[in-house]
């Protein structure tokens, strides 16, 4: 039993790792039977991001020292921005670093991503950098999360549907950084501090060269 987890909280974050879960293996399912143009269309990303890294956050899970499992995290979208880098052959920017995390996410066997973000945020030493991971970390499960869910348009689960509820994200993201946080982590209050507050971690990051 992890007793990093409140027990108020343990419930509602097991459900909500038991859902994403479930929606990771079916999302990982449909993606595995596109072409790559159709993948990348999925996800509003350049062809070249896709398939993403696999197995970044296989160890996650098992590690119970937060200051570790930021260390996990941080290596892992730095890996991420780092291919991404190497497939551009650009700069990365927050629009090619979410997807390019949502489809290496599809590759991982991590099976508690709230948990896991709960303890993160609880108890791992926070900088202006991993603050930053941390909410892109949290808006790409989302992502993964509600692309697997069924069109509430439509009974077909069409690509077509499922690519306008990426961009949607994406451009949520773009205008508000912490809104994916928000809905992804509804159940478990706000985590993520106002407009201003996100900006700034942002310009920071900028300065010190961490984005574009």
């Amino acid at each position: 039993e992890d007793y990093l987890i409140p027990a108020d909280r343990r419930e509602a974050l097991a459900a909500a790792d038991e859902k994403w879960t479930r929606a990771r293996a079916r999302l990982a399912a449909r993606v595995d039977l596109l072409r790559p143009t159709a993948v990348a269309a999925l996800f509003s990303c350049d062809e070249r991001l896709v398939p993403g890294t696999p197995g970044l956050f296989d160890a996650l899970d098992a590690q119970r020292d937060p200051a570790a499992a930021a260390g996990i995290v941080s290596d892992a979208l730095d890996a991420v921005n780092k291919n991404a880098n190497a497939a551009l052959g650009d700069s990365v920017s927050a629009d090619d670093l979410l997807p390019a995390l949502a489809l290496s996410l599809l590759r991982t066997n991590l099976a508690a991503p709230y948990t896991n973000l709960f303890k993160l945020r609880a108890y791992a030493p926070h900088t202006p950098r991993l603050e930053y991971y941390l909410t892109t970390f949290d808006a790409a499960l989302a992502v993964v999360r509600d692309l697997a869910e069924p069109s509430e348009s439509s009974d077909d689960d069409d690509s077509d549907s499922t690519a306008t509820a990426a961009t949607h994200h994406l451009r949520v993201l773009d205008d508000d950084p912490a809104a994916l946080d928000r809905t992804s982590m509804k159940e478990l209050g706000d985590w993520i501090g106002n407009q201003a507050a996100m900006e700034d971690t942002l310009a920071l990051l900028s300065q010190e060269g961490w984005v574009s």
